[in-house]
């Protein structure tokens, strides 16, 4: 049976002080695999291990500076870890 989706979405306006720690505990928390993300409104906490897609995207325009940053990574069911095909020749 597959697990629900969850999600997990912020917005707010502050200033480029209050978000540096932010990104520092994003940083913290690759490095220790596991990161929790909430607010007064939601919860969500991710295991990020293995190997990891990064996407870094920058845009500028007149009026406007844009930053994404894009972090997946895709989970192994331990259960199809006993599954694993062996070859061996003999």
């Amino acid at each position: 049976m597959q697990k629900e989706k969850k999600t997990f979405n912020h917005f707010s306006l502050q200033d480029k002080d209050s978000i540096a720690p932010l990104l520092h505990a994003l940083s913290t928390g690759l490095q220790q695999g596991k990161m929790v993300f909430s607010d007064e409104e939601d919860e969500i906490t991710l295991h990020p291990s293995g190997l990891l897609n990064l996407k870094v995207s920058a845009s500028e325009s007149s009026n406007k500076h844009q930053i994404e940053i894009k972090i997946s990574w895709n989970i192994t069911d331990k259960k199809n870890k006993k599954n694993i095909l062996t070859i061996q020749a003999r």
